[in-house]
């Protein structure tokens, strides 16, 4: 299977799409995994969710605000006074 074939398939009452198994397989992609949908002028990018990395982002992120955040002021507290 390559780029430029064409496969088609019918979308279900409930918006339901069957992606073929030779691409699931191709992409990774299986059941029960979120997947992004992503539109673009051309269509709709499928692309399955990376878990792994997001949650690296944060933790990242996490760590740089950790060492500046002032030890006495509370996030939670933060967030309830807006």
């Amino acid at each position: 299977m390559t780029h430029q074939e064409v496969i088609l398939t019918r979308i279900g009452t409930k918006g339901q799409i069957v992606i073929g198994q030779k691409l699931r397989e191709r992409y990774h992609l299986a059941a029960g995994m979120i997947v992004k949908q992503m539109p673009t002028t051309q269509g709709i990018v499928i692309q399955a969710f990376d878990k792994k990395r997001v949650m690296q982002k944060i933790d990242a992120l996490s760590h740089a605000v950790g060492k500046k955040w002032p030890k006495h002021l509370d996030c939670v507290a933060v967030i309830e006074r807006r």
